[in-house]
């Protein structure tokens, strides 16, 4: 039974977390319509009837009713995944079908994210309480929710917030960085929140690695510099993660370094990155032209 649990959740981390398509940043999936939408391939792989004539004493498991929403919903990703592990997941469907988001749930993060980028904050904060609402088990993987209420000026909730999903995904290092930001801005300053700072893993990106030592005041802004200068990528990040620590330390380069991480090449090629819509809403809340 422990393995069981323990496959069930790292499906639920790898479903729930975020892959923009930077070297280094895809975590289970490759696009953002697949990022919510993993948990639902499963069901191609292990349908209700293969389970029920598997598993009698299951027979009563609600499974989510895909034909009930839209394609995007059903998503587009069916990848066999772990298939060596098939038997201990079949297992473990009961666990991850009280878990797992829904399909339709997964459209309204989607729409939620769409409403985000386009500016709309507090609607998209509006959806992912509903969600919640719905399915209170998603709150600790809706990061999205999180950055929407930083824009929408929700501090604390959004501490909350990336609390949540920090505590279900113990290695995220942006989480913890606009956990960081949230606290920031409700206690006044970086310095008097980083006592507070939430301690994940090492991250395998180095440009977070180096953004992580900055905002925990091991490091200053050199730490960032040289990937400013490196792949499309790192390049967006490192400009990004400047710019949103410089604004937190009241330093008037912040807004140059958002225009540059938008100038970029990467964020010019159209990736499917929710970070690159944030930086494109971060420059309209702050009036930045």
């Amino acid at each position: 039974m422990a393995a069981i649990m323990t496959i069930a959740a790292s499906v639920m981390a790898a479903a729930c977390t975020r892959c923009p398509g930077s070297a280094g940043m895809v975590r289970g999936v490759s696009s953002v319509q697949s990022r919510l939408s993993l948990t639902m391939s499963m069901h191609t792989q292990f349908t209700a009837a293969t389970l029920r004539a598997q598993h009698a004493e299951h027979a009563q498991t609600q499974w989510p009713d895909l034909s009930t929403c839209t394609p995007q919903a059903r998503g587009a990703s069916h990848r066999p995944i772990w298939s060596h592990r098939r038997r201990a997941l079949v297992l473990a469907a009961p666990l991850l079908a009280a878990l797992r988001p829904s399909a339709c749930s997964a459209s309204l993060v989607r729409d939620g994210m769409n409403e985000f980028a386009a500016n709309r904050v507090e609607e998209a904060v509006r959806i992912y309480d509903r969600i919640i609402e719905q399915q209170p088990s998603t709150k600790p993987y809706l990061w999205q929710r999180g950055l929407a209420l930083f824009y929408a000026d929700r501090f604390l909730e959004g501490a909350e917030q990336f609390a949540a999903d920090v505590a279900v995904n113990p290695n995220d290092t942006e989480e913890s960085i606009w956990h960081l930001l949230c606290l920031a801005r409700v206690k006044g300053s970086l310095e008097a929140a980083r006592p507070f700072m939430l301690k994940v893993g090492v991250d395998r990106r180095p440009v977070m690695r180096a953004a992580q030592s900055l905002f925990a005041g091991e490091a200053d802004v050199s730490a960032l510099t040289p990937f400013a200068k490196g792949s499309p990528a790192d390049a967006f990040y490192a400009n990004l993660y400047l710019s949103l620590y410089k604004e937190a330390s009241g330093d008037p380069g912040a807004q140059a370094d958002m225009q540059r991480a938008l100038n970029g090449a990467y964020a010019r090629a159209g990736v499917a990155d929710p970070m690159v819509d944030l930086a494109r809403v971060h420059m309209r809340r702050r009036g930045w032209n």
